[in-house]
């Protein structure tokens, strides 16, 4: 089956649905549903000011990363109306865009056997570092993941935080909206461990992240599991407070679970290892270790996106670049999987080496290296059909993160442009450096999804001026 390229019909399909009108003042205005490269620029009063639209499509950049000789189309089994065909491109190894139509066809509602909660952490403060509107960012993240999912679905979502939230303050925040409660983290869900020998932040730690910080990463790699089994769940799904879901999730996301028997969810991809420790290789290597000494070297699906894949042995940064990782600000699970005996040894064995405290080892590498080495990859999947934003930074303008329009959007840059100006509130113009077409899909990252699937290190920057210690430039896609 020839597939004209997904940039080549986009372009064909802007250039023949354009049309401009002129308000009373006889400006220029463009109808943002027809827009084309044809109108050169959007007047300022549309939210999209100065924004050459030839120059935003010449700019779109195309991933530069290469596919590996298993990229390739697959035929799928039967889902009715589905898609016959779904490309497994990294890095969408895990996707399957025909499940989500057919989720969409059958309007999947919750599951049966068992409920699911999504989980918010928050804070009732202005940002340590970035000064941002905490208490705003949460009242939007709500306000979008009620409109987009939440009025239908009525799921509960629970705001995880540290006591900061008053009773009058978690009134607010709920308004009116019955599914929201609030739960502290305190207690083991909320400790340094161990709790002793491992030195303290101000002496002996990496990176310059506080123990609130790494208390956090040990919540969502460790202590999430027991502590929502305890509340009666049976799946979790994460929302950060400046996650924002920006278009429909038309099916229950616990339902989809159940129904596909899906055990780990995700909606994007990052090559983060978050290396700050002087041995490079030190992270892999307990990986390694672990394999040979407790699973007799199995290594599951873990190689996939390295070059050799003989053995564990193979699992280095030379031979499989930076962690084939899960961004997880957004994930979904099914508990009881994770509290299974082999995870949680895998799990208790990390616990115990304080590395997640000591080394900054964080919760998105060892979700995924948990994922790959122990849950079986037909049971994990990349959702792709639903719009998604997450940005760590100044809410201004994207500084880390990612905005990528999901395969539901059928016209996905009239969907970016309505996104941008009235959800994000974010210059289109100022961000059209950040825009790609990742393997088909409209994504707006920082740092580029370049060589997202590259086999090989990346690039290094200087973690501290003459610490000596270098960090990857890491990818999100």
């Amino acid at each position: 089956r020839v597939m004209t390229p997904p940039l080549v019909v986009l372009l064909s399909l802007l250039a023949t649905h354009a049309s401009a009108r002129t308000d009373a003042s006889g400006k220029q205005k463009i109808n943002i549903n027809e827009i084309g490269p044809s109108q050169s620029l959007i007047d300022d009063d549309s939210g999209y000011s100065e924004v050459n639209l030839v120059s935003f499509m010449a700019n779109l950049k195309q991933s530069t990363s290469k596919p590996s000789a298993e990229c390739k189309t697959d035929s799928l089994p039967d889902f009715g109306k589905a898609r016959e065909e779904e490309s497994y491109c990294c890095p969408h190894v895990n996707s399957n865009f025909a499940m989500e139509q057919e989720a969409r066809r059958l309007n999947i509602g919750k599951p049966k056997s068992g409920k699911g909660a999504i989980v918010i952490l928050a804070q009732n403060k202005k940002h340590e570092v970035y000064y941002r509107d905490c208490i705003g960012m949460l009242k939007k993240n709500l306000d979008l993941l009620y409109k987009n999912y939440n009025n239908k679905q009525k799921d509960d979502i629970i705001i995880l935080h540290e006591g900061d939230f008053g009773p009058e303050d978690q009134e607010k925040i709920i308004d009116g909206r019955r599914e929201v409660s609030f739960m502290t983290l305190d207690g083991e869900n909320w400790a340094q461990h161990p709790a002793s020998g491992i030195g303290d932040n101000d002496c002996c730690w990496a990176g310059v992240e506080g123990i609130g910080y790494r208390k956090m990463m040990r919540w969502y790699a460790i202590r999430i599991w027991p502590a929502m089994k305890a509340k009666g769940y049976k799946y979790v799904a994460r929302f950060d407070d400046d996650s924002y879901l920006l278009s429909e999730i038309p099916y229950n996301l616990f339902g989809f679970m159940e129904h596909f028997g899906i055990n780990y969810g995700y909606r994007n991809v990052a090559r983060e290892t978050g290396l700050i420790w002087p041995r490079p290789d030190q992270y892999n290597s307990f990986i390694r270790d672990y394999s040979r000494l407790k699973l007799n070297g199995s290594f599951g699906w873990l190689l996939d996106t390295c070059e050799q894949k003989t053995s564990i042995l193979d699992f280095t940064r030379e031979n499989c670049g930076e962690q084939y990782g899960f961004y997880n600000n957004f994930f979904i699970a099914n508990i009881d999987r994770f509290l299974e005996d082999d995870v949680q040894s895998f799990l208790s064995v990390l616990d115990n080496s304080g590395n997640i405290f000591v080394n900054r080892w964080n919760d998105l590498i060892i979700q995924s290296t948990t994922v790959q080495l122990l849950l079986k990859k037909q049971n994990t999947f990349h959702f792709t059909g639903w719009s998604y934003a997450h940005n760590s930074g100044f809410n201004s303008s994207l500084h880390y993160g990612i905005l990528q329009v999901g395969k539901f959007n059928k016209n996905p840059v009239q969907h970016y442009y309505q996104v941008m100006d009235r959800d994000m509130d974010w210059s289109v113009e100022a961000h059209q450096h950040m825009l790609y077409m990742n393997n088909g899909i409209l994504t707006l990252s920082s740092p580029a999804p370049g060589k997202c699937c590259a086999a090989k290190p990346g690039e290094y920057w200087p973690h501290t001026e003459d610490s000596g210690i270098l960090t990857p430039n890491p990818m999100i896609c």
